[in-house]
């Protein structure tokens, strides 16, 4: 036995021993939740951006951010061309659409004069 019985228990020592118990179980059960983890098949990261249309909103890394009817237009337009699409084609005023958008959406959006815009590619 750590102590005798006629001593009086520490409460200081037994405090750091319940925590040092803590750590050591909270370490153990991280590293075993690794393993576990390493030999299930890996599940598919949630969709960084989702469009409805109805209703209008842009779902980006599982945040909703409600849009206008002409955003929402122009950002399912812009995933489904994958590539630059002319904005004007979609809606009317397109740079206008864009500057009402939530700055969280309006950051996935790149435009360059003569391409016109599109969604930035995962690596940037």
């Amino acid at each position: 036995m750590p102590w005798e019985a006629d001593e009086a228990l520490d409460v200081g020592k037994v405090d750091r021993l319940l925590m040092l118990l803590h750590q050591e179980y909270t370490r153990v059960g991280f590293l075993r939740g690794k393993a576990d983890k390493a030999t299930e098949s890996p599940s598919p990261p949630p969709a960084p951006l989702v469009v409805s249309v109805s209703p209008p909103r842009v779902t980006v890394e599982g945040i909703v951010y409600p849009v206008d009817d002409s955003a929402a237009q122009l950002v399912q337009a812009l995933v489904e061309a994958g590539d630059w699409q002319s904005g004007s084609s979609v809606v009317n005023q397109p740079s206008r659409v864009v500057a009402g958008m939530p700055a969280e959406v309006r950051r996935l959006i790149e435009t360059a004069p003569g391409k016109g815009m599109r969604i930035k590619p995962a690596a940037e």
